[in-house]
């Protein structure tokens, strides 16, 4: 059979859909899956056996015509007879509803949309965990009738090869096992510890032997290049590298560092310990990275600060106005979490 698989954004979970794809294929290798995204997560999927469609939502695909040339294009390149939207917005839904008009049939992604405003009310709160994003995913597949789970307790471990990766890792680290990577920035302040205090954070780090390695966006590049002078064992890589040679870069270091964000979802995929801070959101929401992560949570508990987590996705601003939820997360508890989950074998300066 041959089943099309939607997921246009976020990078996140996008990154989230890759090790329940793995385990789909493995279990049910005589079915064809073609995966339609945008072009730069492309990557991700390089690992699995499934077909790579861009889509181009702001460009030949925007808007009700352009999807349904997207629709025309994909039903020419691979005639699907199943469609699982895991994404359910209003772009996924016209599409899949194109294909279902013509006779193929479709499941779609429960978001529990209503459980998660619940979980972020600011009057009316029910705290408790929701199901992993990873594993409604996995439930669309079991609509359409198959039998299959997923455990998000277990990281897949996945492997991207790069020779950029290899050849820097060589040159500039020696050993990557002496090094710590961290992903300091994130898209929404909620989501975000303030940066004087990682920069403080790294920088003691580093006077411990580490070496640090500096994950982030292009638009982040000048600030992490700051950041990287104040220390020898500092290097900031970002807008530096594509996005299979990060992968394989995240995947041969002993632990990452990050926010509630894209690059601790890399981190889990390619099977790399991770330390994810949380403020504004939560993970009980169903988006920490895949895992036994618990021990690798830093956050304000919900008992001191009970109006976490007030926001899904971390975009919303502080009703309080002063970010409780990040700032009160301390400098020394952050570096003797990493100092004690690195459990360095003595690292060489």
């Amino acid at each position: 059979m041959r089943i099309l698989v939607t997921r246009f954004s976020a990078l996140g979970d996008v990154a989230l859909l890759v090790p329940v794809l793995k385990n789909f294929t493995e279990q049910y290798p005589e079915h064809e899956l073609m995966v339609v995204s945008r072009a730069f997560v492309k990557p991700l999927f390089a690992p699995l056996p499934v077909t790579f469609f861009a889509a181009d939502l702001y460009g030949k695909h925007k808007g009700v015509q352009g999807l349904w040339r997207l629709y025309k294009e994909i039903k020419q390149a691979f005639a699907p007879e199943l469609v699982l939207d895991m994404h359910a917005v209003l772009r996924s839904h016209l599409l899949g509803n194109f294909f279902k008009l013509s006779g193929v049939p479709l499941y779609r992604m429960d978001k529990g949309r209503v459980e998660k405003r619940a979980l972020t009310s600011r009057t009316a709160k029910v705290f408790k965990p929701l199901k992993h994003t990873a594993v409604r995913y996995a439930e669309v597949f079991a609509a359409a009738g198959f039998d299959f789970s997923f455990d998000p307790s277990h990281a897949p471990s996945l492997h991207y090869s790069s020779k950029a990766a290899d050849a820097f890792l060589q040159d500039a680290i020696k050993n990557p096992r002496h090094a710590l990577g961290v992903a300091p920035f994130a898209k929404h302040q909620g989501k975000m510890w303030p940066a004087a205090k990682m920069k403080e954070s790294i920088r003691a780090l580093s006077d411990r032997g580490l070496k640090v390695l500096l994950f982030g966006g292009k638009s982040e590049a000048g600030t992490l290049e700051e950041w990287a002078s104040i220390h020898p064992n500092i290097t900031s890589i970002a807008g530096k590298f594509e996005l299979t040679d990060e992968l394989a870069i995240i995947k041969k270091l002993p632990l990452f560092v990050g926010m509630d964000s894209s690059n601790t979802h890399f981190a889990a995929l390619v099977g790399t310990p991770v330390i994810t801070i949380w403020g504004a959101t939560h993970p009980h929401a169903g988006f920490a990275p895949l895992g036994e992560n618990e021990e690798g949570y830093l956050q304000v508990p919900h008992a001191q600060l009970d109006c976490r987590p007030c926001s899904v996705f971390g975009n919303k601003p502080c009703w309080r106005g002063d970010y409780a939820c990040m700032n009160r997360i301390d400098t020394h508890d952050f570096v003797e979490k990493v100092w004690a989950q690195y459990a360095p074998p003595k690292p060489v300066a």
